[in-house]
């Protein structure tokens, strides 16, 4: 063993599990966040370095890292899993779809939403309406002047400029 080199401990897996994983990173409809998780876990599997993986995969050493320690922690549960409620064992179908759950993004921590859908669709359509509608003799929206509308028409409590520009930024948007 060189110096430097951390050797990672092989990732447990069984021969059924390998070989459902080896076929979905072989499909080209498989996600490339999910073929590149699933690839971390077969090299691991198959004893290679996470140095190896991470160059070889051209991605973050700790990312490599992180998916080696989820399915680790995870790995009893999923042996219960594929076991079966009745001791029957599930499907192939069954089994990837719960490996899957193991390589999916956890939620991301942080503030719910406070405009829904509904009010960034309201603020558009007042975005696509002429300022003079409203009684602004302006020909065309600024953003403080349509926070203002959109405040006193209560769509929402309260919006900064910058915000709702950002929800206007990707749309189309022009007055008539």
């Amino acid at each position: 063993m060189g110096r430097g080199h951390i050797v990672s401990p092989v990732l447990v897996m069984t021969d059924r599990q390998r070989s459902i994983l080896t076929q979905e990173s072989r499909k080209r409809t498989t996600q490339r966040q999910y073929h590149d998780r699933i690839m971390i876990l077969l090299y691991s599997q198959e004893g290679k370095s996470c140095n190896w993986i991470a160059a070889h995969l051209n991605i973050a050493y700790n990312t490599v890292k992180s998916w080696g320690r989820r399915w680790v922690a995870d790995y009893s549960t999923l042996l219960n899993f594929e076991k079966g409620k009745d001791g029957q064992g599930v499907s192939d179908g069954e089994l990837l779809e719960s490996m899957l759950e193991r390589v999916r993004d956890l939620p991301r921590s942080g503030a719910p939403a406070r405009i829904t859908l509904a009010q960034k669709e309201q603020i558009i359509a007042i975005a696509c309406e002429r300022p003079d509608t409203y009684g602004i003799q302006m020909t065309d929206w600024t953003h403080e002047m349509l926070v203002k509308v959109v405040i006193s028409q209560g769509i929402v409590d309260t919006i900064s400029r910058r915000h709702l520009g950002g929800i206007l930024k990707n749309e189309p948007v022009t007055t008539s």
